[in-house]
This record gives structure tokens, sequence and C-alpha cells, in this order.
């Protein structure tokens, strides 16, 4: 399981084929908020069974945390939930998570550009991108000092961040596929 997160117009989509398409990989694409409690066990509990390919969740379980506080209030999990989710996670499966977050002014620029102008007015998103914004930097710098998981930033204005990721999720890769189950 390699997880990549961030807010709208931050590049997750790109990085998450690229990366699918050099690793041979299955990409997964979250459609929003309805279904997300669901989608994550079911991604965990194929990715602890180890018995399906490596997946790259284009948002899952973060952008819940994120989008739920900001535009619901709440969030489908619960502290519990939440607790055993992240042990998942950075415990027993380790994986990567990558937090595209280009400069702010970039991705308002991006969410701004996409807006559809006939549903500009009912867009709950790009009036807090910047909320959001600031939700994933703080989740991506509480989670750096992690030593069980790679947690990586990524900008794709800044190429040479690219490689760090393909070594850490080659590096990944090879750690699951040497593993007995």
């Amino acid at each position: 399981m390699i997880l990549i997160e961030g807010p709208d117009g931050a590049g997750k989509t790109t990085l998450a084929a690229e990366l699918a398409k050099e690793f041979y990989l299955v990409g997964t694409h979250s459609p929003g908020p309805k279904g997300t409690r669901e989608r994550t066990y079911d991604a965990l509990g194929e990715a602890v069974k180890g018995n399906a390919p490596v997946r790259i969740h284009d948002r899952l379980y973060y952008s819940e945390l994120v989008y739920g506080r900001v535009l619901r209030g709440e969030v489908q999990f619960s502290h519990y939930e939440r607790a055993y989710v992240e042990t998942v996670l950075h415990g027993a499966l380790n994986c990567p998570i990558i937090f595209c977050l280009p400069p702010l002014e970039v991705v308002v620029g991006n969410v701004e550009a996409t807006r559809d102008e006939q549903k500009a007015g009912d867009d709950p998103v790009f009036p807090r991108i910047g909320e959001i914004y600031a939700q994933y930097d703080q989740i991506a710098r509480n989670l750096s000092w992690m030593k069980t998981t790679s947690v990586m930033r990524y900008s794709y204005l800044e190429p040479s961040q690219l490689l760090p990721i393909k070594k850490t999720v080659e590096s990944y890769l090879e750690k699951r596929r040497s593993r007995t189950w």
C-alpha cells in the first residue's frame, strides 16, 4: 500500500499515474467522502493479507481527516478507529505516505483553473483551500518524525524530489516481495 495525499490541484493523480506506470502497480482514486471508512478498511485488509498487488491510493485515510474536518466539521472515523488505522499504516504495513504539497498559491491557481463556471457558486473546496492545505501541511509535519514510516513531501515544481520518492517506493516494493506471509 502506498498513499498519496494532498489537497485538490496538488498533483496527486499525476504522481500516482507515473508511479503506477513505472512500477507496474494498480492505482485507485478516491471519488470523495462517501464510503471512505469502508474503502480504508478494505484497503488495509487487502494490504495486511499480502496476497494482493500493492496499490497506490490517490487519497484514502488522511484526506478524510482533512476534508471531513474542514468541510463537514466531523470525520468518519472515531478516535479508536483512527488509532487502529494509524497503527496498521505505520506499524504493520510501514507503507510510504507521500504528501503532495506544492506552494499554496500554485494549488489555489490549479483549483481555480479547473472550477466549472456553472458550479463555482456551489464549490465548497475553493473558498477553503487555504485551510485544507494547512491541515495537510500540519499532518505531514506531525508524521515526519516517525521512523517506522516513510513520510515524504512532494512538489511537482521540484523535479529533484521525484528520485527519492521513486527510490523509497522501489525499496518498499522489494521489502514487500521478500516477505513471507
